[in-house]
């Protein structure tokens, strides 16, 4: 998803400048070199990690960033602490796909209904239905579908298994 989001950013030119913040083991990375994207990789042990959250909100700073997409958990908490404890000003915008409560959790609570994050796009009504009773500001949440891309599979070959009759 993040990849298919920056190829269309970049081919439909909505945005100029753009950056993926990744692990430098993830799938992620691996992909978005092969495709000559702008990439800054980390390695760190924890998403609380606190010097990483430091070194986040110096890249971000220093690329010039407008917005910041979050897609995971992980950048979630990484991006929320940036911005308490070093000042991350930069607005938020939050990408859920998960159909999945958030819980009762104060942090995970807090870090979605955050002041920073500006926007939740969710990718289907079920995620905002259960998304609804955490979120204070229901107007942040907007639906935004997943969709394929199916060129890319024409005149590709089949790599399912064959079946078999008995």
């Amino acid at each position: 998803m993040i990849i298919d989001i920056y190829e269309s950013f970049r081919d439909n030119g909505f945005v100029e400048n753009q950056l993926i913040v990744c692990s430098t083991d993830s799938e992620i990375y691996k992909v978005a070199t092969e495709r000559n994207l702008r990439v800054q990789t980390f390695d760190f042990k924890s998403e609380y990690d606190l010097r990483f959250a430091k070194k986040f909100k110096k890249i971000v700073t220093e690329d010039g960033s407008d917005v910041i997409m979050i897609h995971n958990s992980k950048a979630h908490t990484i991006s929320v602490l940036s911005a308490i404890f070093f000042g991350l000003k930069i607005p938020m915008v939050l990408c859920r796909t998960l159909i999945k409560n958030i819980g009762t959790n104060f942090f995970r609570k807090y870090k979605y209904n955050f002041k920073g994050i500006k926007k939740i796009i969710c990718i289907s009504d079920s995620v905002v239905d259960i998304l609804k009773p955490s979120i204070k500001n229901h107007d942040s949440m907007t639906v935004i579908g997943s969709v394929v891309d199916t060129d890319r599979f024409v005149n590709s070959k089949k790599k399912g298994i064959p079946s078999q009759r008995i």
